[in-house]
């Protein structure tokens, strides 16, 4: 994780929108698209100081797609666990004293616990402190020919249509499809509703692409908790504040900013109060 946190600091609560109708010219035709995407809204109401942070980030090293997918970061953690049961699949109902109480019934105890969810999903007594979410839906298409000519991010700043930007992912991992297939990747500003017909995207990339082979729709994911819609932004905190009982312990995005990054360092530093908590 870089450590970057100053450009997270400042007084600069300000909506982006603003931020970047100041500074900069090509704020339509790029910024909103990208920016509009990386935060999973397109009005960029997402405070100017969270874009510093990202914008520094860009700045300091590359994007990357690890080679099995983002699920590959959790994957390699889990690697490294030597005493650890992984349950997958597996639904919690509630938390009860000293007791998280499963979807089948089933009750298992604990010492101490890390919430790396919405706590008041699980307490009752949080109910109505629910963190808010921006959500976003992912399409993914296969094609028997190269749609782009290189592992580059396709932006669409009209704003009339439905897609923020699309990829071929085959481009920079080939393996991420069977040989000879080609995979393209889309993400949309909004959820569409339930009757939305796939090959209304398909059209469009094709015609953006000059592309006159077939796009053929392969899966649909709408994810409606994509990214924390958060008014104040932290880099980091002090571990001990992550605390929820003498039991329960906090961690996620939520309590920092909306990245990967801080759902990492929230992790570490939940688990550093954990153990002083031990001691």
């Amino acid at each position: 994780m870089c450590d970057v946190g100053w450009s997270l600091d400042g007084p600069d609560g300000s909506p982006l929108d603003g931020f970047l109708l100041q500074i900069f010219w090509l704020e339509s035709f790029f910024f909103r698209p990208f920016f509009g995407g990386i935060f999973l809204e397109n009005s960029l109401i997402t405070p100017a100081s969270m874009f510093r942070f990202v914008f520094k980030m860009f700045g300091s090293g590359d994007a990357l797609l690890p080679r099995k997918g983002i699920q590959a970061i959790t994957a390699q953690l889990a690697e490294k666990l030597q005493r650890t049961i992984v349950h997958l699949e597996t639904a919690i109902d509630r938390l009860e004293g000293s007791s998280l109480v499963l979807a089948n019934g089933q009750t298992h105890h604990f010492d101490k616990i890390i919430l790396t969810i919405d706590p008041a999903l699980l307490m009752p007594n949080l109910a109505g402190q629910n963190v808010q979410w921006q959500s976003t839906t992912a399409l993914y298409f296969f094609s028997d020919s190269p749609v782009l000519s290189s592992p580059i991010i396709g932006l669409v700043a009209d704003e009339d249509s439905p897609i923020n930007n699309f990829s071929e992912l085959t481009q920079l991992w080939p393996d991420f499809a069977p040989a000879g297939k080609h995979l393209i990747s889309v993400t949309l500003k909004e959820t569409p509703s339930k009757h939305f017909d796939p090959s209304i995207i398909a059209n469009e990339i094709k015609q953006r692409c000059q592309y006159t082979g077939a796009l053929v729709f392969l899966a649909q994911y709408d994810i409606p908790k994509a990214l924390p819609v958060l008014d104040t932004l932290q880099y980091s905190v002090q571990a001990t504040s992550l605390s929820l009982t003498d039991d329960i312990y906090l961690a996620g995005e939520y309590l920092l900013n909306g990245s990967l990054d801080a759902a990492m360092r929230s992790g570490r530093l939940a688990a550093e109060a954990l153990l002083i908590s031990l001691n």
